[in-house]
Protein backbone atom coordinates (compact mmCIF):
# COMPACT_ATOMS: atom_id res chain seq x y z
CA UNK A 1 0.00 0.00 0.00
CA UNK A 2 1.64 3.03 -0.68
CA UNK A 3 1.80 5.76 2.08
CA UNK A 4 0.10 8.54 0.43
CA UNK A 5 -1.69 10.01 -2.44
CA UNK A 6 0.25 12.53 -5.04
CA UNK A 7 -2.72 13.37 -7.44
CA UNK A 8 -6.33 13.97 -6.99
CA UNK A 9 -9.27 15.27 -9.18
CA UNK A 10 -12.23 16.29 -7.56
CA UNK A 11 -14.76 18.77 -6.96
CA UNK A 12 -14.67 19.96 -3.60
CA UNK A 13 -17.73 22.15 -2.09
CA UNK A 14 -17.33 24.26 1.37
CA UNK A 15 -19.72 25.46 4.18
CA UNK A 16 -19.95 27.52 6.96
CA UNK A 17 -21.38 25.64 9.62
CA UNK A 18 -21.98 26.25 13.41
CA UNK A 19 -21.59 23.70 16.13
CA UNK A 20 -25.65 22.92 16.17
CA UNK A 21 -25.20 22.37 12.40
CA UNK A 22 -22.11 20.38 12.51
CA UNK A 23 -23.79 17.62 15.00
CA UNK A 24 -26.93 17.87 12.94
CA UNK A 25 -24.61 16.73 9.69
CA UNK A 26 -22.41 14.38 11.76
CA UNK A 27 -25.21 12.56 13.48
CA UNK A 28 -26.55 11.71 9.29
CA UNK A 29 -22.89 10.69 8.21
CA UNK A 30 -22.20 8.13 11.49
CA UNK A 31 -25.18 5.98 9.23
CA UNK A 32 -22.77 6.01 5.98
CA UNK A 33 -19.22 6.87 6.83
CA UNK A 34 -16.71 7.18 9.83
CA UNK A 35 -13.58 9.26 10.79
CA UNK A 36 -10.74 7.61 9.30
CA UNK A 37 -7.72 6.14 11.20
CA UNK A 38 -6.21 9.84 12.21
CA UNK A 39 -8.87 10.93 14.51
CA UNK A 40 -8.84 15.12 15.15
CA UNK A 41 -5.68 16.11 13.96
CA UNK A 42 -3.45 19.39 13.06
CA UNK A 43 -2.88 20.49 9.63
CA UNK A 44 -0.53 23.47 9.77
CA UNK A 45 -0.13 25.07 5.58
CA UNK A 46 1.96 27.62 4.56
CA UNK A 47 0.80 29.42 1.18
CA UNK A 48 3.46 30.96 -1.13
CA UNK A 49 2.92 34.02 -3.07
CA UNK A 50 4.85 36.75 -4.42
CA UNK A 51 5.92 40.10 -2.60
CA UNK A 52 2.85 41.42 -3.76
CA UNK A 53 0.28 38.75 -3.45
CA UNK A 54 -0.35 38.36 -6.65
CA UNK A 55 -1.51 34.34 -6.30
CA UNK A 56 -4.19 35.36 -3.75
CA UNK A 57 -5.52 38.49 -5.12
CA UNK A 58 -5.95 36.62 -8.69
CA UNK A 59 -7.93 33.82 -6.52
CA UNK A 60 -9.92 36.55 -5.11
CA UNK A 61 -10.75 37.66 -8.45
CA UNK A 62 -12.51 34.24 -8.75
CA UNK A 63 -11.46 33.41 -12.46
CA UNK A 64 -11.65 30.33 -14.12
CA UNK A 65 -8.53 28.66 -13.51
CA UNK A 66 -6.64 29.66 -10.68
CA UNK A 67 -3.77 27.41 -8.85
CA UNK A 68 -1.80 28.13 -5.87
CA UNK A 69 1.31 26.30 -4.35
CA UNK A 70 1.66 25.28 -0.36
CA UNK A 71 3.83 23.95 1.81
CA UNK A 72 1.79 21.22 4.15
CA UNK A 73 2.36 19.38 7.80
CA UNK A 74 0.44 17.33 9.93
CA UNK A 75 0.58 17.04 13.57
CA UNK A 76 1.34 19.83 16.46
CA UNK A 77 4.93 18.80 15.90
CA UNK A 78 5.29 18.92 12.16
CA UNK A 79 3.41 21.82 11.96
CA UNK A 80 5.51 23.79 14.70
CA UNK A 81 8.23 22.76 12.88
CA UNK A 82 7.14 23.99 9.43
CA UNK A 83 6.04 27.65 11.04
CA UNK A 84 9.31 27.81 12.97
CA UNK A 85 11.63 27.26 10.00
CA UNK A 86 10.18 29.74 7.66
CA UNK A 87 9.26 32.17 10.17
CA UNK A 88 13.23 33.06 11.18
CA UNK A 89 13.54 33.43 7.42
CA UNK A 90 10.88 35.58 7.29
CA UNK A 91 11.86 37.81 9.55
CA UNK A 92 15.56 38.52 8.71
CA UNK A 93 14.32 38.97 5.35
CA UNK A 94 11.78 41.43 5.64
CA UNK A 95 14.16 43.90 7.88
CA UNK A 96 16.29 43.84 5.01
CA UNK A 97 13.46 44.84 2.23
CA UNK A 98 11.49 47.05 4.53
CA UNK A 99 8.83 44.93 5.11
CA UNK A 100 7.61 44.40 1.94
CA UNK A 101 8.66 40.53 1.86
CA UNK A 102 12.10 39.86 0.20
CA UNK A 103 13.18 38.30 -3.15
CA UNK A 104 15.28 35.60 -2.07
CA UNK A 105 15.67 33.06 0.97
CA UNK A 106 18.51 34.70 3.31
CA UNK A 107 21.53 32.52 3.60
CA UNK A 108 20.50 32.56 7.54
CA UNK A 109 18.24 29.80 6.61
CA UNK A 110 21.92 27.96 6.52
CA UNK A 111 22.36 27.81 10.27
CA UNK A 112 19.46 25.03 10.70
CA UNK A 113 21.85 22.53 8.52
CA UNK A 114 25.45 24.02 10.21
CA UNK A 115 25.32 22.03 13.69
CA UNK A 116 25.52 18.34 14.61
CA UNK A 117 22.38 16.47 14.36
CA UNK A 118 20.42 14.63 17.50
CA UNK A 119 21.03 11.31 15.39
CA UNK A 120 24.82 11.82 15.36
CA UNK A 121 24.60 12.61 11.72
CA UNK A 122 27.68 15.17 12.49
CA UNK A 123 28.14 19.17 10.86
CA UNK A 124 26.25 19.67 8.24
CA UNK A 125 23.66 17.01 8.56
CA UNK A 126 20.18 17.59 9.13
CA UNK A 127 18.23 17.52 12.22
CA UNK A 128 15.93 15.18 13.46
CA UNK A 129 13.10 18.07 13.76
CA UNK A 130 14.33 18.85 9.78
CA UNK A 131 13.52 15.40 8.49
CA UNK A 132 10.10 15.38 9.71
CA UNK A 133 7.62 15.08 6.31
CA UNK A 134 6.48 17.80 4.43
CA UNK A 135 4.26 18.20 1.47
CA UNK A 136 4.48 20.71 -1.10
CA UNK A 137 1.35 20.55 -2.96
CA UNK A 138 0.33 22.42 -6.21
CA UNK A 139 -3.30 23.09 -6.30
CA UNK A 140 -5.49 24.16 -9.21
CA UNK A 141 -9.40 24.67 -10.09
CA UNK A 142 -10.68 24.87 -12.96
CA UNK A 143 -14.42 25.09 -14.03
CA UNK A 144 -15.42 24.08 -10.43
CA UNK A 145 -12.56 21.20 -10.35
CA UNK A 146 -9.81 20.63 -8.27
CA UNK A 147 -6.29 18.89 -9.24
CA UNK A 148 -3.86 18.63 -6.60
CA UNK A 149 -0.34 17.29 -7.18
CA UNK A 150 1.90 16.81 -4.27
CA UNK A 151 5.35 15.54 -3.08
CA UNK A 152 6.90 14.70 0.22
CA UNK A 153 10.07 15.39 1.33
CA UNK A 154 12.05 16.42 4.67
CA UNK A 155 11.48 19.80 5.87
CA UNK A 156 15.37 20.37 5.57
CA UNK A 157 14.44 19.25 1.63
CA UNK A 158 11.80 21.70 1.72
CA UNK A 159 13.81 24.78 2.66
CA UNK A 160 16.57 23.80 0.79
CA UNK A 161 14.27 23.63 -2.26
CA UNK A 162 12.87 26.67 -2.08
CA UNK A 163 15.91 28.50 -1.17
CA UNK A 164 16.73 27.18 -5.43
CA UNK A 165 18.45 23.77 -4.97
CA UNK A 166 17.05 21.22 -7.35
CA UNK A 167 13.79 18.87 -6.10
CA UNK A 168 16.35 15.84 -6.41
CA UNK A 169 19.25 17.18 -5.03
CA UNK A 170 17.30 18.81 -1.45
CA UNK A 171 15.66 15.55 -1.40
CA UNK A 172 19.08 13.52 -1.16
CA UNK A 173 20.98 16.09 0.61
CA UNK A 174 18.34 16.22 3.30
CA UNK A 175 16.51 12.80 3.78
CA UNK A 176 13.56 11.79 5.25
CA UNK A 177 13.95 9.35 8.27
CA UNK A 178 11.26 7.00 6.66
CA UNK A 179 12.98 4.62 4.00
CA UNK A 180 9.62 3.76 2.42
CA UNK A 181 8.52 7.75 1.93
CA UNK A 182 12.61 8.99 0.79
CA UNK A 183 12.09 6.07 -1.86
CA UNK A 184 8.61 7.75 -2.74
CA UNK A 185 9.78 11.42 -2.96
CA UNK A 186 12.61 10.03 -5.33
CA UNK A 187 10.04 8.14 -7.29
CA UNK A 188 9.40 8.74 -11.79
CA UNK A 189 6.26 10.14 -10.31
CA UNK A 190 7.00 12.59 -7.86
CA UNK A 191 10.26 13.60 -9.89
CA UNK A 192 7.36 14.15 -12.52
CA UNK A 193 5.34 16.24 -10.33
CA UNK A 194 8.04 18.18 -9.10
CA UNK A 195 9.27 19.73 -12.65
CA UNK A 196 5.25 20.90 -12.32
CA UNK A 197 5.84 22.79 -9.45
CA UNK A 198 8.59 23.98 -10.78
CA UNK A 199 6.86 25.15 -14.00
CA UNK A 200 4.52 26.69 -11.63
CA UNK A 201 6.94 28.76 -9.88
CA UNK A 202 8.58 30.03 -12.85
CA UNK A 203 5.53 31.51 -13.89
CA UNK A 204 5.75 33.57 -10.96
CA UNK A 205 8.54 36.34 -9.74
CA UNK A 206 10.17 35.22 -6.62
CA UNK A 207 7.26 32.84 -4.34
CA UNK A 208 7.98 32.35 -1.03
CA UNK A 209 5.64 31.38 2.03
CA UNK A 210 3.90 34.67 3.25
CA UNK A 211 0.77 32.83 5.06
CA UNK A 212 0.20 29.94 7.47
CA UNK A 213 -3.36 28.51 8.15
CA UNK A 214 -3.76 25.63 10.53
CA UNK A 215 -6.77 23.82 12.03
CA UNK A 216 -8.09 20.77 13.50
CA UNK A 217 -9.47 18.05 11.17
CA UNK A 218 -11.62 15.79 11.50
CA UNK A 219 -12.34 13.78 8.23
CA UNK A 220 -15.09 11.32 7.53
CA UNK A 221 -14.82 8.35 5.07
CA UNK A 222 -17.40 5.68 3.81
CA UNK A 223 -18.01 2.67 5.92
CA UNK A 224 -16.69 -0.30 4.71
CA UNK A 225 -20.30 -1.80 3.35
CA UNK A 226 -20.84 1.44 2.00
CA UNK A 227 -17.46 1.80 0.15
CA UNK A 228 -18.70 0.88 -3.50
CA UNK A 229 -21.53 2.89 -3.33
CA UNK A 230 -19.68 6.39 -2.45
CA UNK A 231 -16.78 5.69 -3.90
CA UNK A 232 -13.89 8.53 -2.74
CA UNK A 233 -15.97 10.21 -1.39
CA UNK A 234 -14.56 12.47 2.10
CA UNK A 235 -16.45 15.21 4.09
CA UNK A 236 -14.16 16.75 6.44
CA UNK A 237 -14.36 19.70 9.23
CA UNK A 238 -11.67 22.23 10.61
CA UNK A 239 -12.34 23.57 13.51
CA UNK A 240 -10.36 26.52 15.65
CA UNK A 241 -9.23 27.58 11.57
CA UNK A 242 -6.28 30.54 12.14
CA UNK A 243 -3.91 32.46 10.33
CA UNK A 244 -0.41 34.58 10.74
CA UNK A 245 1.48 36.08 8.84
CA UNK A 246 4.89 35.40 8.00
CA UNK A 247 6.42 38.28 6.81
CA UNK A 248 5.12 40.56 10.08
CA UNK A 249 7.69 40.13 12.38
CA UNK A 250 6.11 39.39 15.98
CA UNK A 251 2.59 38.68 13.70
CA UNK A 252 0.31 36.29 15.90
CA UNK A 253 -2.40 33.59 15.50
CA UNK A 254 -5.74 35.32 14.57
CA UNK A 255 -8.72 32.96 14.60
CA UNK A 256 -10.88 34.03 11.66
CA UNK A 257 -14.32 32.02 11.78
CA UNK A 258 -17.07 32.38 14.86
CA UNK A 259 -16.74 30.89 18.13
CA UNK A 260 -17.65 26.87 17.34
CA UNK A 261 -17.87 27.37 14.02
CA UNK A 262 -16.04 24.65 11.28
CA UNK A 263 -15.23 24.77 8.25
CA UNK A 264 -16.76 21.79 6.54
CA UNK A 265 -15.40 20.57 2.75
CA UNK A 266 -17.68 17.88 1.03
CA UNK A 267 -14.59 16.36 -1.89
CA UNK A 268 -15.58 14.07 -4.16
CA UNK A 269 -15.05 13.06 -8.15
CA UNK A 270 -18.69 11.75 -8.26
CA UNK A 271 -22.10 13.15 -7.83
CA UNK A 272 -23.17 14.37 -3.80
CA UNK A 273 -25.18 11.10 -2.47
CA UNK A 274 -29.16 12.09 -2.15
CA UNK A 275 -29.57 11.52 1.44
CA UNK A 276 -26.45 14.07 2.14
CA UNK A 277 -28.03 16.62 -0.04
CA UNK A 278 -31.20 16.30 1.86
CA UNK A 279 -29.07 16.66 5.27
CA UNK A 280 -27.45 19.93 4.01
CA UNK A 281 -30.80 20.91 2.81
CA UNK A 282 -32.90 20.06 6.06
CA UNK A 283 -29.69 21.91 8.22
CA UNK A 284 -30.10 25.05 6.58
CA UNK A 285 -26.44 24.76 5.59
CA UNK A 286 -25.53 25.71 2.25
CA UNK A 287 -22.22 25.88 -0.34
CA UNK A 288 -20.49 29.05 -0.16
CA UNK A 289 -18.03 30.44 -2.38
CA UNK A 290 -14.73 31.18 -0.68
CA UNK A 291 -11.09 30.27 0.48
CA UNK A 292 -8.78 29.91 3.20
CA UNK A 293 -6.03 31.94 2.40
CA UNK A 294 -8.32 34.58 0.32
CA UNK A 295 -10.11 35.08 3.85
CA UNK A 296 -6.98 34.55 5.69
CA UNK A 297 -4.92 37.51 3.55
CA UNK A 298 -8.14 39.75 3.41
CA UNK A 299 -8.37 39.62 7.53
CA UNK A 300 -4.83 40.58 7.50
CA UNK A 301 -4.84 43.32 5.41
CA UNK A 302 -8.05 44.83 7.60
CA UNK A 303 -10.89 44.34 5.41
CA UNK A 304 -13.94 44.44 7.44
CA UNK A 305 -15.57 41.45 8.93
CA UNK A 306 -17.95 39.24 6.46
CA UNK A 307 -21.32 38.31 7.67
CA UNK A 308 -22.58 34.68 7.10
CA UNK A 309 -23.99 35.71 3.54
CA UNK A 310 -20.37 35.22 2.75
CA UNK A 311 -17.50 33.76 4.73
CA UNK A 312 -17.11 35.68 8.50
CA UNK A 313 -14.24 36.67 10.09
CA UNK A 314 -13.94 37.25 13.94
CA UNK A 315 -11.59 39.76 15.59
CA UNK A 316 -8.16 38.85 16.97
CA UNK A 317 -9.77 39.65 20.62
CA UNK A 318 -13.00 37.76 20.18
Amino acid sequence: MKPYSEVFERVEKKYLVTREERFSIESVLARYMQPDSYGCSRITSLYLDTEYDEVVARSLEKPLYKEKIRLRAYGEDGGNALVDAFSAGQRTACECSGGRGFPHFPDAYSAHFDSPSVDGGGIGASTHRFRKPVFCELKKKYAGVVYKRRVCFSLGAAVDYLNGRDYGESCRAHPLSDAQLQCEALCPLSMQISREIDAARARYDRLFPRMAIDYLRTAWVPRLRYREELGDLRITFDGRPRCRSLCLEGAEWIPFVGRGESIMEVKSSAAFPLWLVHAFSESGVYSRSFTKYGTAHLLAVGVPALDKTGFRMVSSTS
